[in-house]
């Protein structure tokens, strides 16, 4: 039986990364909306955006405003 809606913030910028990443929340049967920032100024604009995700799930090496990054500004 499938948890819970979660809302996900997923930053990453390759695109089979996050295709895995949907597959394994897919097989977990977690029911989940995700949206995917593919650099860190995108992921930080959409948190500034009032977007408060359930989790946020991000590559330390986003292009722009890297992953370290995001962490130390949030």
């Amino acid at each position: 039986m499938p948890q819970l809606a979660k809302n996900l913030l997923l930053g990453d910028d390759d695109r089979d990364d996050v295709e895995l990443f949907q597959l394994a929340l897919k097989e977990a049967c977690i029911d989940y909306e995700l949206t995917v920032a593919e650099a860190g100024n995108a992921l930080l604009k959409m948190i500034s955006e009032k977007i408060r995700p359930d989790a946020i799930v991000m590559d330390i090496n986003l292009p722009m405003v890297s992953g370290i990054q995001c962490l130390d500004i949030t």
